[in-house]
């Protein structure tokens, strides 16, 4: 259950990040406007090696943070136009000619309002992803109540197994929030070492566990 939960639940963290990312180039847009207009070259070519890294970043994503973007058909023709937009506007300004502050606004306003663009086509894809998110949880709790219903039925009158088998649900369901909290990257560190651990348990298992009925456990 934890896989299909954590992939909306990667997509989601990433996207986010990616919405942050962009939504930042609209500030970076102002700012080189602002250094345009006041002739700020040294500011300037920190700017512009800024913005070029958060294209860079957002075209290529970073596993660690995570960041990347939810590609699809109109996310990619946004982030087309805003790199096609960048080129112009890069090329438009860095000729050292006098600037003209009007034609420098309405440009830089344009460009923002592509930027919207991408980051509201972002946000659309990842909304698919918080309903596909909801829609897992939403089984899982329905798998948890069928099973709890049907130990119900079939273990009233065995003394406390239904209770017990309700709190071992309880346990899980509080487990998994806990594991919830951990950021993907971490799981994948220890992945391995959880794996290892896990195989250990298995070995131990039949080698000093208990065999009764056919069945070997602790």
């Amino acid at each position: 259950t934890g896989y299909p939960q954590g992939l909306p639940s990667w997509e989601i963290e990433g996207g986010a990040a990616a919405v942050n990312e962009a939504g930042r180039m609209r500030m970076q847009t102002y700012r080189l406007s602002l250094s345009l207009a006041t002739t700020d070259k040294a500011s300037l070519r920190t700017q512009v090696a800024d913005f070029e890294d958060s294209l860079a970043l957002l075209r290529i994503g970073d596993p660690e943070r995570p960041l990347f973007v939810p590609w699809d058909d109109t996310v990619r023709a946004r982030f087309a136009v805003v790199e096609q937009d960048w080129k112009a506007f890069k090329s438009h300004w860095s000729g050292g000619a006098s600037v003209d502050v009007a034609e420098l606004r309405a440009q830089a306003a344009s460009f923002v309002t592509h930027i919207d663009a991408l980051v509201g086509a972002i946000e659309a894809h990842m909304s698919r992803w918080t309903a596909l998110q909801h829609l897992l949880q939403t089984a899982v709790l329905v798998l948890a109540g069928m099973g709890l219903v049907t130990m119900y039925s079939v273990g009233y009158d065995h003394g406390t197994r239904f209770v017990d088998h309700g709190r071992n649900m309880l346990l899980a369901a509080a487990l998994m929030v806990l594991v919830g909290q951990v950021p993907p990257q971490r799981l994948m560190a220890l992945a391995v070492p959880l794996y290892t651990l896990g195989l250990a348990l298995l070995v131990a298992t039949a080698v000093f566990g208990i065999t009764r009925k056919g069945a070997t456990r602790w």
